[in-house]
Formats: structure tokens, C-alpha cells, sequence
């Protein structure tokens, strides 16, 4: 069990890859011709997570192109690796496996483990690798505490924070740390099993699936469009929430990426901020919080965008409803379906990612809000909407 980019997904590919254990062969990879399976929580996390680092690691050892289709790789000795969504633990049924790895356990459900994978290992007494961050204390918190304590040596525990990877950073730690609460970060990053009380959305929605790295974000022409939401700090003081600035583009496929910033700024640093993302995002849509003065700041941003021969199509969102009803009411079908993708290399998508686990409980929502409003300007550019019972907009 580990923190969030310890190595987990690298160390078990070498596992799967080369077996391990006390000697050679005594617990079989599939480069010694052993049969694999490799589970994920989901298909998102399949495919675009594990699959390609898969494929990377079996280049120039496999007997034919690796099969995406069937998620499949067979090697040059016979062994073979195939990758297995736990969404339908039903559907886990096999025979004679050599080895298991069940990838981010804590979010996959028991069933899959109890009922299907266990018996797919048991004729050849084949071996089974759990790796996780931890989500609460569920079935994973039970198998880990009973690996922990077995005195066979049948099972063995290990546990490691982010910071035991020498390629993490203390600055990038200390930014997470800030991004979020002392019960989150201990749990995503120092992998402590804790307990996100209240919160709206499962830890299954929260799986390494959700991150996208720089390089393997999409190209431009891969997307249908782009818009933009700004949620403004309402305060002057320290204790004034966030300003939010949310970036959205919708992919071909109906995924959306996303991409935050989420600072304290003051009022006439959030047009400046808003002319240099659109300079750089260049949405079809800038969506702005219309209450108390920020109607007037949407008017001053788009007076401003003229003035300097960059004109935005800015929109004041007037919501009918209280945040945490819209909230619900916009995000919940896509957080469950897992249609979110998030900038790894992002702080502010972080905050925002940090938040929405801990919604409604977390200190500030500043983030889900300005998400919220990002997703219902896409709706509203998508189909032509213009209202709905959250909320309402009009064009500045």
C-alpha cells in the first residue's frame, strides 16, 4: 500500500514481468512463460493508464503486436499478461492463473477478490499482488491489517508514503500538502487509512484514471471546444474564499478535460487573468459568476477583451438554486460515470480534485463550483440551452 506516484504501477510491472520472491521462479513472471491477469477498478484506468505503460515494458519481448482489443500481450516464453476491468466481478472467471494483480484494491469491490480472483489462482497455487492508496477503511483496510498480522508466511504487508520516492519533491509535497486537508493528504499521500466522512462521491470515482500527464494529453484537433468559468472571491480578507478559474474542453468522445486555477486574486488581477488564459485557451465561452459585484466584473472583462482587440464571449451565470444543490444536481452524473480527466502537473487541479472527494464537507468548494459552471456552459453551448432549473444566462 502506497501514496499517490510512489511507483506502485512500475514495481508491478516488474513483478508481472520478471516474478519474484525468494529466488528465480519461485514466484513466476510471464517473461518465465507464467499466465497473468492484471485487474483495474474500470476500463478508463485499463486503458488509459495501465495499457500503455504495458506496452512500453513488453516491447521487443512479445510474439505478436500487443492485442488492445482483448487487452492482451503474449511473450516471446510463452507467458502471457491480460488486463481485466473489475466492473462486473461476475465477469472474472478463469482458470490456472500464475499470478494476479488487483490495481487501486481499495477502490475495486471485495466481491471481485472474494468470489471470482481468489479461485482463479487456487489449482496452481498461483500468487496475488494488492496494490492501493488507501479509500477509508473498507475490505482492503480488513485484508491489509490481516496481512499484516499473519504469522504463515503465506501473506506479507508493506506500506509507503509519497515522499519514499526520491523523484518526489519537498516542494511538490509541501503543495500538496497545502491543496489539501490534513485528513486527505494523509491518506492519498502518506497512506494512512482514513475515513473522508460525508462525503458525496465513492473513493471508486477518485482512481488513477482521473490524472492525465502532459504528454499524453490530447492533441487540439481532438477536442469539439473549449470554454471557460471564473468563479470570483466574494471577500477582501484572508479569510475570503478562492478565486476559481475552471478550463474545459470537451473531447470527441464525450470525456472532459480539465484543467484549474484556484489562488487568492484580487479583483483587478482576475480580468488581467482572464484575458491571458483566453489568450492562451481560446474558448468559444467565458462563463462568469453573476452575483453581488461580479456581474459588473464580467462587463468589465469583456469591455476590457474589446479594448485590447480580443474580444470574448462572455456569459453572467445567474444560479437559481444554493451551490451545493447545483453541485449535485450538474456533477453527479458525470463524477459517476467517470467523464472527468485532470491535469496531473496542475496545482489548481489538484485543489479542485481534493475538494470535489471531500464535497460538501471540505472547507472550500470554490473548485466544484467554477466546475459546476464550466459544465453547464458547455451544456449550454452544446445543445442551446439557456436555462435550466440551476440556472440561468444571459450574454454580456
Amino acid at each position: 500500500m502506497c501514496g499517490r506516484r510512489w511507483g506502485k504501477t512500475a514495481a508491478a510491472l516488474q513483478m508481472v514481468l520478471r516474478g519474484h520472491g525468494s529466488h528465480r521462479g519461485h514466484r513466476r513472471g510471464a517473461i518465465d512463460g507464467a499466465k497473468i491477469w492484471w485487474v483495474a477498478p474500470d476500463y478508463p484506468t485499463l486503458e488509459e493508464v495501465i495499457w500503455p505503460d504495458l506496452v512500453k515494458a513488453v516491447k521487443g519481448v512479445t510474439t505478436r503486436k500487443p492485442n488492445q482489443q482483448s487487452h492482451r500481450v503474449e511473450l516471446i516464453g510463452g507467458g502471457m499478461i491480460t488486463l481485466k476491468s473489475a466492473s462486473d466481478p461476475e465477469k472474472l472467471v478463469g482458470v490456472g492463473l500464475d499470478g494476479l494483480v488487483i490495481d487501486e484494491a481499495a477502490l475495486v469491490a471485495a466481491q471481485a477478490w472474494q468470489k471470482s480472483l481468489r479461485a482463479t489462482i487456487a489449482d496452481k497455487e498461483g500468487w496475488a499482488t494488492f496494490i492501493s492508496t488507501p479509500n477509508g477503511r473498507n475490505w482492503f483496510f480488513d485484508l491489509f491489517e490481516s496481512a499484516g498480522a499473519d504469522m504463515t508466511g503465506q501473506w506479507e504487508a508493506w506500506q509507503r508514503s509519497s515522499r519514499d520516492n526520491p523523484l518526489m519533491s519537498e516542494a511538490e509535497l509541501r503543495s500538496a500538502e497545502q491543496d489539501t486537508t490534513p485528513q486527505l493528504y494523509q491518506q492519498e499521500y502518506e497512506a494512512q487509512f482514513t475515513d473522508l466522512a460525508g462525503a458525496e462521491f465513492p473513493g471508486e470515482c477518485f482512481g488513477s484514471f482521473l490524472w492525465v500527464d502532459d504528454d499524453r494529453w490530447p492533441r487540439p484537433e481532438e477536442f469539439q471546444f473549449h470554454v471557460l468559468a471564473l468563479d470570483p472571491s466574494k471577500g477582501k480578507t484572508d479569510k475570503a474564499d478562492d478565486s476559481a478559474f475552471v478550463k474545459l474542453s470537451l473531447h470527441q468522445s464525450g470525456v472532459m478535460y480539465v484543467d484549474a486555477e484556484i489562488d487568492l486574486m484580487h479583483l483587478g488581477k482576475l480580468t488581467e487573468r482572464t484575458l491571458e488564459i483566453s489568450r492562451e485557451f481560446n474558448p468559444v465561452a467565458v462563463g462568469i459568476e453573476a452575483v453581488q459585484f461580479q456581474e459588473l466584473l464580467g462587463i468589465h472583462i469583456d469591455a476590457e477583451a474589446r479594448r485590447v482587440g480580443w474580444p470574448l464571449n462572455v456569459w453572467h451565470i445567474d444560479h437559481t438554486t444554493n451551490k451545493h444543490a447545483r453541485i449535485r444536481s450538474t456533477l453527479t452524473h458525470h463524477v459517476m460515470h467517470k467523464e472527468f480527466r485532470f491535469r496531473r502537473s496542475s496545482r489548481g487541479a489538484r485543489k479542485l480534485v481534493a475538494q470535489l472527494q471531500e464535497f460538501p464537507k471540505a472547507k472550500h468548494d470554490d473548485g466544484p463550483d467554477a466546475l459546476e459552471m464550466a459544465v453547464s456552459l458547455a451544456r449550454r453551448i452544446h445543445s442551446g440551452e439557456s436555462q435550466d432549473a440551476h440556472w440561468r444566462m444571459e450574454a454580456v
